[in-house]
């Protein structure tokens, strides 16, 4: 019926046996044809099981390698590829600069409302266990404090300004103790962020498998302790007898290095009598007479060296307490101690032959795996801009660069620099360009496993490879687990892994 509708209706009874179709009958060829056909996915299939397998083999050796061979370096975290996420980390409270690795426990101090030593699970940064430990603050006031100073701290309300100063500047920190025992030793000093110089200071050595407290040690005010290299050393006044001064004002000063398990003393060294002036400025804000407080670094290199600086003179000791260096510090500048374990100027002013002035200092970076040993880097800025120079241990100027705005890691005997417009590779003997790329003035190095290089940029982190520079992957901070308000990304030295910053949490990669 044309332009109406057909009825059509189905047949719901008992299917027909003759309306199944016959089993095609295939040929012998055709037969043969469909195994080889199977037969090909299958071998594929295999081959790329196998394949993929021996990648993965391979890469895991490599890893290993890597991971062995920058194991003891300076911000070189573990390796890893595309598949970077960050993990939760402690909380806000756990002091991430303070933690060190022990045999897989990451030993670190707590502040909440006292102090406490903690052992984290280094995956998912679960407490594993937790030893309160006390604070100990002078009950006497120190003898460099005037009445002055304490009138400045208790500010228009009735409280202890020692307690507030101590409060206030925990200064938190862990190493590995070495030797058989997995041990570490943490201390607190108190009051040095504050006051410029020490109230008093606590240490402890703890078993990294069970928080327990195996030895305890205190020093008094104006006493520096810390680890460098394997010894615990005590920067400490003495009296005109040589003996500790205590809380007395100081004829002098000594350094103590003790073994942090036994405290078996390892070697002792008396500072010489200064002729500084008495208004001569040391950097603990006291005057640089024989009766000053010193400067002290602890720790900085891998070397074990001691830098004390007293008045105007400083002297850099090695691990067996023997004098290497003595420097003459100028008025109104400072001294620091370099990545070569030898001291360098801070604030040197230079004139050059076209007789501009410019200011040098010392330039350390986060990253570091000991190659170029003997040299120091140094950044010179002027009116014309700012150059860096690679200097070596006799004081010669091994090669200048104008490209960098700021070195950020050494790494395979060359120097990583972030420009005015990215990043460069500048070759560690003569400063040549092995690389450099445009990314972006806010661009930033943050960690490196000494193959990639993982640089944000906004709120992208691209990978680099460090021997090319060339692109290898990008991915946004959400895709690996850094959605949210962050506060801050930065590489953390001691923990060697990018610490980003929430408000109520930190995160950390890889």
């Amino acid at each position: 019926m044309a332009g109406g509708m057909q009825e059509v209706t189905f047949d719901e009874g008992e299917p027909r046996t003759d309306a199944v179709p016959p089993e095609p009958v295939r040929s012998a060829s055709a037969r043969r044809r469909v195994v080889v056909a199977v037969g090909v996915v299958v071998v594929a299939a295999l081959v790329a099981v196998g394949t993929q397998r021996v990648l993965d083999e391979r890469r895991a050796e490599a890893d290993a390698t890597l991971a062995v061979r920058h194991a003891d370096a300076a911000g070189v975290v573990a390796p890893f590829d595309a598949g970077v996420r960050a993990h939760p980390g402690p909380a806000p409270d756990v002091r991430t600069e303070s933690l060190a690795t022990v045999d897989g426990t990451m030993v670190g101090l707590r502040q909440r409302d006292g102090w406490s030593l903690v052992g984290l699970h280094p995956d998912d940064w679960s407490s594993r266990w937790e030893t309160p430990v006390p604070r100990v603050l002078p009950r006497e006031r120190p003898y460099w404090i005037e009445d002055e100073d304490l009138d400045a701290l208790a500010g228009p309300r009735d409280i202890d300004p020692l307690a507030v100063a101590g409060a206030l500047g925990g200064d938190p920190w862990c190493v590995r103790a070495g030797g058989d025992r997995p041990l570490a030793v943490c201390g607190l000093q108190y009051g040095a962020l504050v006051l410029g110089a020490p109230l008093s200071s606590t240490w402890w050595v703890v078993d990294a498998t069970s928080g327990e407290v195996v030895r305890t040690g205190t020093a008094g005010p104006a006493e520096w302790v810390g680890m460098t290299g394997d010894a615990l050393v005590r920067v400490h006044g003495i009296d005109t007898a040589g003996h500790d001064a205590g809380s007395e004002r100081p004829a002098g000063w000594a350094v103590e290095a003790t073994d942090p398990t036994t405290g078996d003393t390892r070697w002792t060294w008396d500072a010489p009598p200064t002729d500084a002036p008495s208004d001569s400025p040391s950097a603990a804000g006291t005057p640089g007479d024989p009766e000053a407080m010193p400067s002290v670094v602890l720790g900085t290199t891998r070397l074990g060296r001691v830098l004390v600086w007293l008045g105007e003179t400083a002297w850099v000791l090695d691990h067996h307490g023997r004098v290497v260096e003595e420097v003459s510090v100028p008025q109104g500048e400072g001294v620091a101690l370099g990545r070569n374990g030898r001291a360098g100027l801070v604030g040197g002013r230079v004139t050059g032959d076209d007789g501009f002035v410019r200011q040098e200092t010392l330039a350390q970076v986060a990253i570091d795996d000991g190659t170029l040993p003997d040299d120091v880097l140094v950044m010179r800025s002027g009116l014309a801009g700012a150059d860096m120079i690679v200097r070596s241990s006799d004081g010669r100027d091994r090669w200048i660069s104008p490209l960098p705005r700021l070195p950020l890691a050494v790494l395979d005997s060359d120097v990583l620099v972030r420009t005015h417009t990215g990043l460069a590779r500048l070759g560690g003997p003569d400063g040549t360009v092995v690389w450099s790329v445009e990314s972006g003035v806010d661009a930033d190095v943050v960690v490196t496993d000494g193959r990639t290089l993982l640089v944000r940029v906004g709120d992208t982190l691209r990978a680099l490879a460090w021997s090319t520079g060339e692109v290898e992957w990008e991915r946004t901070l959400a895709d690996v687990g850094l959605a949210g308000e962050i506060r801050s990304v930065r590489l953390d030295p001691a923990l060697r892994r990018l610490v980003a910053s929430f408000d109520d949490e930190l995160r950390v990669l890889p």
